[in-house]
């Protein structure tokens, strides 16, 4: 009984710097964020940009930087993605990576 009453005068009184849902607080460090906002397209964008400047025409040296970047981006499309979304992506974060699903497994709405 006591620990709730102190819980909940300190849920009362106001935190800096936090932001404040219900009876949970996130702590945050400013107010902008680290990085400039990306448009949900960018991966798209980039392609679309290499791919009008291998059309209208680059020399030899952009050429090889073109194709590196196009490997990358085809090759580590996921990280590319999730990582800009803010997800942790290294290889020892990965729980269920390429995991393999048995037929019946795949429905978990069925009794």
């Amino acid at each position: 009984m006591r620990t709730l009453l102190a819980r909940s005068a300190l849920l009362r009184l106001p935190l800096p710097l936090t932001q404040q849902v219900g009876c949970y607080a996130r702590y945050k460090s400013t107010d902008t964020p680290a990085t400039a906002a990306l448009s949900p397209r960018w991966l798209s964008d980039v392609k679309t940009r290499i791919g009008k400047c291998i059309m209208f025409g680059i020399n030899p040296s952009q050429t090889q930087e073109a194709g590196s970047i196009l490997q990358e981006i085809s090759t580590d499309w996921r990280e590319l993605v999730a990582g800009s979304e803010g997800f942790l992506t290294s290889k020892e974060y990965r729980g269920l990576y390429r995991q393999e699903v048995v037929w019946g497994e795949m429905d978990s709405m069925a009794t």
